[in-house]
């Protein structure tokens, strides 16, 4: 029986290529933590707002994993439109050297 995949399934797969095909020469060049799927599901996350002023209590991001994929996605939950400067979907401390090149 084929899979079949949509276009979006396809291109999220092509992006996330690079980085996974990356994946074991980096858990072999971390020292103290490592680069896995797990931690990037335990990883925190953040929702920056423009200026650092505005609440963005009300915005919920959401992380769905499928297999080694992440999907994600922002909610306002609030009835103010919130202005967001970043999102920051994984922020982990990596003992990897500086010239190391991460794509996402």
């Amino acid at each position: 029986m084929p899979i079949e995949l949509t276009r979006r399934e396809m291109l999220s797969l092509a992006l996330a290529s690079p980085f996974f095909s990356a994946m074991p020469r980096l858990t072999q060049s971390a020292r103290s933590s490592s680069l896995d799927v797990r931690s990037l599901m335990n990883a925190p996350s953040d929702i920056v707002p423009v200026g650092g002023s505005g609440s963005v209590s009300q915005v919920k991001l959401v992380r769905q994993w499928k297999g080694p994929f992440c999907r994600s996605h922002l909610t306002n939950r609030g009835r103010q439109s919130v202005r967001i400067k970043e999102v920051v979907l994984f922020d982990l401390k990596l003992t990897l050297p500086p010239t190391t090149t991460l794509y996402g």
